[in-house]
């Protein structure tokens, strides 16, 4: 494989802004439409655009959906933008793999409750402890626990809103001095004391989870900065009431890739750039799929060669403004020529494609399961947005239509960035050079 198509599928996988179809898609359906579009400004110049696409029932029952697409680096105008038609909806189902445990809230027994309420308390613990190292105190409040976070680590104020909730449904009880804190759970019964699944869950009773460590630069964030753009883990903020992450857990993908689930030891490390996650000690257990899981999952973190080397590439980007338009150009060229389903491209080895497979259509098939039970009922909120890479929404859209008989009605088109190769001085003749040969190498890549 030639190191272009080796650097375009790894940007695919870490922006995960193809379209893919599904495989087994019946080929007598109507194919939807593309949620990206490049739009050729000047003959030097080009921009991302995403779309948002909303979608009724055909029977005229049930809540508006959106599949609000999105790529995860872009200008900070394109998210400003994208946050406010988000926090405009009554339901956000949002992507987020590597979730902690306390952000499931799917019916449970008590014992498993008693292990999220654990996580949750760590959790909170560790983010008290990042506030009194910055400000030499203790929050009057949880809520002023939020508000810091969202400022100062949005990527853990994804998990915070859920994080200051127990297992039952119950917030955490908070106090503080000068010298401390207090943080605990009721239990169960909501009632001091108590034995078993009723019994006190505090503070004193768990590791508080060291924020610091796991929110160190990923690569996604070091090539967006080198771009000249933001990460979308560093500019959505997630902690909003309407707001409901909906994804696989980072064990559920070691799973389905086949690296198994069970007798893993916790430990804290990255998934995307905020999570908790188990890395699992019986790697020998892994077959190529799993193997290639963690590949990717250490490339994303920054701890891989391949993600070493295309660090030194983005800290080179940064330092030259020329350097930098024209990657940007190049990136918007090639996102734009991606087609069909990346996950089945003859390109990737067949372990990687399955790999795609699950990050596309099982976690896919969370969604639908989710977007099922939310639009179900008299209660279903009025509209519903799914908020996932684009490269989710082809198929998403398949399985809209197909599985809950909704019809595309509107699209709204976001500009996400734009670049010009005149920065370079470059002329049109080059720049459309530099543009044939990426669409050439795109399509030999699709064979």
């Amino acid at each position: 494989m030639t190191t272009f198509r080796r650097l375009s599928l790894v940007l695919a996988t870490l922006l995960v802004a193809a379209g893919p179809g599904r495989a087994d898609e019946p080929a007598q359906a109507a194919a939807p439409k593309s949620y990206q579009r490049v739009t050729q400004v000047s003959d030097t110049a080009s921009r991302l655009d995403i779309a948002l696409r909303r979608f009724e029932a055909a029977d005229g029952k049930g809540p508006a959906i959106w599949l609000a697409a999105v790529t995860h680096v872009g200008d900070a105008a394109y998210f400003k933008q994208l946050q406010q038609f988000l926090n405009a909806q009554a339901l956000v189902l949002y992507e987020g793999v590597g979730a902690p445990a306390f952000v499931d809230s799917t019916p449970a027994d008590d014992a498993t409750r008693a292990d999220r309420t654990r996580d949750a308390v760590a959790f909170t613990a560790g983010v008290l402890a990042d506030y009194h190292a910055n400000k030499a105190a203790y929050p009057e409040s949880l809520d002023a626990l939020r508000a810091y976070t969202v400022e100062a680590h949005p990527r853990a104020a994804r998990w915070l809103g859920r994080a200051v909730v127990d297992g039952w449904g119950n917030g955490l009880e908070y106090t503080h001095n000068a010298d401390g804190f207090t943080l605990l759970s009721r239990g169960s019964d909501g009632k001091p004391g108590g034995e078993g699944a009723a019994a006190d869950i505090t503070a004193d009773d768990v590791k508080a989870i060291d924020l610091a460590g796991n929110e160190q630069p990923g690569l996604q964030t070091s090539l967006a900065t080198a771009l000249g753009l933001v990460f979308q883990l560093d500019a959505i903020n997630y902690d909003q009431p309407n707001f409901r992450p909906c994804d696989m857990t980072i064990r559920q993908l070691r799973q389905a890739m086949g690296g198994g689930g069970d007798g893993n030891a916790p430990r804290e490390d990255q998934a995307d750039g905020g999570g908790i996650v188990v890395e699992p000690n019986n790697a020998g257990a892994e077959d190529d799929g799993g193997r290639q899981l963690r590949q990717l999952l250490k490339t994303l973190d920054g701890g891989s060669m391949a993600s070493r080397m295309l660090g030194v590439a983005s800290r080179l980007l940064a330092a030259n403004p020329k350097l930098q338009s024209l990657a940007k150009l190049m990136l918007i060229d090639m996102l734009g020529s991606l087609e069909g389903d990346i996950a089945s491209n003859a390109a990737l080895p067949k372990s990687m494609q399955q790999l795609m497979k699950t990050l596309v259509h099982d976690r896919n098939e969370i969604v639908m399961q989710g977007l099922k039970s939310a639009a179900a009922g008299p209660d279903a909120p009025k509209s519903i947005a799914v908020f996932y890479g684009a490269g989710h929404m082809i198929d998403l859209e398949s399985r809209l239509v197909s599985e809950m008989g909704y019809k595309p009605v509107e699209d709204k088109w976001l500009s996400a960035f734009s670049a010009d190769a005149a920065d370079t001085g470059m002329d049109p003749r080059q720049v459309e050079a530099v543009r044939n040969l990426i669409r050439q190498q795109m399509r030999l890549m699709s064979r």
